[in-house]
């Protein structure tokens, strides 16, 4: 019960946050339509991208290395997700509709695409959290691994 409160206020507060930005709403008007079933996993995507993003300027402050070119290139990787999304959803459409011949989409493509965008962004994540010096579950598990072997 409590982590279905907590994410649905995460989820509350992301809405929030997106709605308020003019962007954020010419994006979601423009591409709402083909999304609406998608709403959890591109919030999952969108959280799970600014908190990649919001390590990756810490560990690049902490380690002096901050330039504005990796940061304009960690931002563009965003709009790379929107054209494998849509991409995605051409894919599910055609081969559903026309080699199927089905009148439902598969999603099969999407969810694929879904999932390596939100594990690529996890993974970023636990590298800019070890370059700050926390401990994250990929030393954990290697660490478990290497007392296995002793």
């Amino acid at each position: 019960m409590h982590v279905e409160k907590t994410l649905s206020a995460a989820t509350s507060a992301v809405e929030s946050l997106l709605v308020k930005q003019p962007i954020a709403k010419a994006m979601t008007g423009m591409f709402g339509f083909l999304f609406v079933s998608y709403r959890a996993e591109l919030m999952l995507i969108c959280v799970v991208f600014l908190v990649d993003l919001i390590t990756g300027v810490a560990a690049a402050i902490r380690a002096g290395e901050f330039q504005s070119a990796k940061f304009f290139k960690g931002c563009t990787k965003l709009i790379v997700y929107a054209v494998f999304i849509l991409l995605a959803v051409g894919t599910d459409f055609t081969v559903s509709h026309h080699i199927l011949g089905m009148d439902v989409s598969t999603r099969i493509f999407l969810s694929v695409t879904f999932s390596f965008i939100i594990l690529t962004d996890v993974f970023s994540v636990f590298e800019n959290l070890e370059k700050l010096g926390y401990s994250t579950p990929r030393k954990t598990f290697r660490k478990m691994v290497l007392n296995l072997k002793k």
